[in-house]
């Protein structure tokens, strides 16, 4: 057994009668989609809540659909790439990759990130090391899941783990850092995978793939979603320059403010933009008819397969390997994510109901720190706490455990504004 196939606990397995024993990572692959965790997700904020109805994606069918780009990406790149070059770098895997997607979000708490940015500050406030939502995902997968009474987590191999990470550091080793793949308190379980922490790690080139695979993901079903709903205009962006021009005005002012330092790239990134808008044969609202659905369905296969088709993989005399993605390509996915700023998180809409959700996550941490005895944790999450985290910590694991109507519901319980009954499971 290689030691990418090497899991830190000893498991014991029959080949004869498990066909995946030669092959680790479809294990991996098969205890991710049979997890408590991943289930969870159909129940948790995309971009917008589940709650909204089935018109836009939940973090369970994103995930999904990054584990689906992952593989066919990882599955290209090994057709294509020079097999001397795979060997060296230390080998892609399909199945590693699509593993490590399905894990990629297991760490989003209820309403996505800004239940996230209330944990962080929360956490923070406390003393303790914060709340981001990748390094829960790796507490999650190597110690929080229970698969077996011998060992914490799912024990996934260390493959899988490290695809996992593609923040591979921990966060002292960056002050101020605002993204880290590890907390402290699974930094056994981190150095296992990683071996040095070092502040210059880079991801390995399975996570960087799985990386690439999230926001290409993330940017064509986010305004496909939105497009269908009513909230991006996309026939305007294509038809009319003031639409068009308006977009680029506002987003230029968020760009100078989270990119100061590329502030000269703005140009090449306002031309990406209306390059792929371009593309785009859109000139009417979206009705619903089934030449509508068909067309929607080629600009999404048109769009992925664009995505898809456009990294290399480029090693650097002496350094590691990287996924090359050209500037345009990169430009034109991060143009269509900053579509969903303008129009949806941005919205005066968005914010007020953010507000609520803000509310309700800080209310239920706040509860569940005050319970030091445990008496409010409900039986079924019971199991999948860390009997040695401090009180802080534990709130938290409660608090992104339960789905965006777990949350509210658990709220409106505790707080008497929906009792409901003794006989209620959640």
């Amino acid at each position: 057994m290689s030691a990418r196939e090497q899991r830190r606990h000893q498991e014991m397995h029959n080949p004869q009668t498990d066909h995946r024993e030669a092959h680790p990572a479809k294990r991996d692959r098969d205890r991710l989609l049979y997890s408590n965790a991943l289930r969870r997700l159909a129940g948790v904020t995309q971009v917008t809540s589940p709650m909204e109805g089935d018109v836009v994606h939940n973090r369970l069918t994103h995930t999904l659909k990054v584990a689906q780009v992952a593989r066919r990406l990882a599955e290209r790149l090994l057709i294509e790439t020079d097999p001397a070059l795979v060997e060296a770098i230390g080998g892609i895997d399909p199945e590693v990759v699509e593993a490590a997607a399905l894990a990629h979000d297991l760490g989003h708490p209820p309403f996505g990130h800004i239940g996230e940015q209330v944990l962080d500050q929360l956490l923070s406030e406390t003393g303790e090391e914060g709340y981001e939502g990748n390094a829960q995902s790796f507490r999650i997968v190597t110690k929080l899941a229970v698969r077996a009474d011998e060992h914490p987590g799912l024990n996934l191999t260390r493959a899988t783990l490290d695809a996992l990470l593609k923040y591979p550091w921990l966060r002292a080793s960056r002050p101020g850092t605002r993204k880290w793949g590890a907390y402290a308190s699974e930094s056994e379980d981190f150095h296992w995978v990683r071996g040095d922490d070092s502040a210059h790690a880079r991801p390995s080139i399975e996570a960087q793939i799985m990386d690439w695979a999230d926001d290409i993901t993330y940017a064509v079903h986010d305004v496909d979603d939105f497009f269908r709903a009513g909230i991006i205009p996309m026939h305007l962006l294509v038809l009319d320059e003031d639409e068009r021009a308006q977009f680029l005005e506002a987003t230029r002012a968020r760009w100078a403010f989270t990119h100061p330092d590329r502030v000269d790239l703005w140009e090449s990134f306002a031309e990406s933009f209306r390059h792929i808008i371009q593309l785009m044969p859109i000139r009417r609202p979206y009705t619903g008819t089934r030449a509508e659905q068909a067309l929607l369905s080629r600009i999404r296969s048109d769009l992925i397969t664009r995505f898809i088709s456009a990294p290399i993989i480029r090693v650097a005399a002496n350094g590691p390997a990287q996924l090359a993605i050209a500037d345009g390509i990169q430009a034109e996915v991060a143009t269509l994510k900053a579509l969903d700023w303008h129009y949806v998180i941005g919205s005066s809409p968005y914010r007020t109901q953010q507000q609520g959700f803000r509310r309700i996550v800080r209310e239920l941490f706040q509860v569940y720190h005050e319970d030091r005895a445990g008496e409010l944790i409900p039986n079924w999450l019971g199991a999948e706490l860390d009997a040695t985290a401090t009180p802080a910590r534990r709130a938290a694991d409660l608090v992104s455990a339960l789905s965006d109507i777990q949350a509210l519901r658990m709220y409106q319980r505790l707080t008497g504004l929906a009792p409901g009954s003794i006989r209620d499971w959640m």
